[in-house]
């Protein structure tokens, strides 16, 4: 089968890693897969497709008229069984492409799961022509249900399939609470829907007993959106203003995050809203107990056995979180490890999940 993945670029998002690793996934099936964006100016994912084999065309675009006739031409000429595309302009402009006599399948994906997203001239325009897709494929039940709330003729075409989580190889060791510290690691951008700023007012809440006890490390890209840049300067100057610069450390988001996560106690998320947190799959197929907040699907793979919650718009919810993960003893965090792993090897394997795919590509359904 020849696939084509299209996206709007490859950066460190949570949606280009899921497209990158479906496209893996096929490549290594034996279909002919290749991927199309139309915005190369953070390829952060490029040189990992090129070690696989799977070609990245850049759409040549100057405007947006131009990127909605260069994507309909090149859609209807690439002789691809089927499109799949992520995000809600890339959805877009599939769903225009498909209109007429194209012969090739799409199945969309939007990878929210905010009523927000349902909302506006522009968001309910775009999803209008998502009834000329042929599947719409979400990443979490809260999702899929938002979308059968708004729009109840798409519900028999809309589907639930969970994000596919690679774990590489690790050599490294990892040392429980190393140093007698709880170490944390954050793997989102610097965008102000990650909560950076509440977490870090929650810092400023705990005692310097605990403070002492625990080392926080983010990772993210700062540039993700407009407004991420201002928030990571706006996080530098509390963390300045308020000595924490030993007790949490940001930096840009890295490649080997598997690696950072497995030499952690535990990873964290503090997120106002997700679609699926890749984060947070991977933290639990590394068998890591996590914090986080009550987002996306949280109640189908997070319990008392495995997690701690927190509400994302109160500091105090948040610091309350963190003073019960600091009172894990070591067996405490090796069983809510074990838990993360068992709940992650039902949801999230790459087998199951790449069979939900595929039953979609041959059937419309699973």
């Amino acid at each position: 089968m020849k696939l084509l993945f299209f996206i709007d670029n490859l950066s460190s998002g949570g949606a280009q890693r899921q497209i990158t690793n479906l496209a893996i996934l096929f490549k290594k099936k034996g279909n002919d897969v290749s991927i199309l964006i139309y915005n190369n100016n953070n390829n952060f994912f490029g040189k990992q497709l090129e070690q696989e084999g799977i070609k990245v065309e850049v759409l040549k675009n100057s405007n947006y008229i131009s990127r909605i006739i260069n994507t309909r031409i090149y859609l209807n000429k690439n002789n691809q069984d089927m499109v799949v595309s992520f995000l809600e302009t890339p959805n877009f402009l599939a769903c225009l492409s498909k209109i007429g006599f194209s012969k090739w399948k799409l199945i969309t994906s939007e990878r929210s799961g905010t009523k927000e997203s349902f909302k506006g001239v522009k968001n309910k325009i775009f999803k209008w022509f998502e009834r000329f897709s042929d599947a719409i494929v979400c990443n979490s039940n809260a999702a899929k249900n938002l979308w059968e709330e708004y729009y109840p003729c798409y519900s028999k075409k809309i589907f639930t399939i969970y994000n596919t989580t690679f774990i590489p190889k690790i050599d490294t060791k990892y040392e429980i609470l190393k140093d007698g510290k709880l170490h944390i690691v954050i793997a989102a951008s610097y965008r102000v829907i990650k909560n950076l700023i509440n977490l870090l007012k929650a810092l400023c809440l705990l005692s310097q007993n605990d403070l002492e006890k625990i080392q926080i490390t983010w990772y993210g890209n700062i540039n993700a959106s407009d407004d991420s840049e201002q928030n990571y300067k706006d996080a530098l100057k509390i963390i300045e203003e308020n000595k924490l610069g030993s007790i949490i450390i940001l930096n840009k988001a890295v490649h080997n995050i598997a690696e950072y996560m497995f030499q952690s106690d535990m990873v964290g998320l503090f997120s106002e809203y997700e679609g699926l947190p890749n984060a947070i799959c991977e933290a639990m197929m590394l068998a890591k107990p996590v914090l986080m907040t009550p987002v996306s699907d949280y109640s189908i793979f997070i319990t008392p056995k495995n997690g701690i919650l927190c509400k994302s718009s109160r500091p105090e919810s948040i610091k309350n979180a963190l003073e019960e993960a600091l009172n894990l003893k070591k067996e405490n965090l090796i069983d809510m490890g074990i838990e993360s792993k068992k709940l992650a090897n039902n949801l999230f394997s790459s087998k199951k999940i790449l069979e939900n795919w595929e039953k979609i590509f041959h059937d419309g359904k699973y």
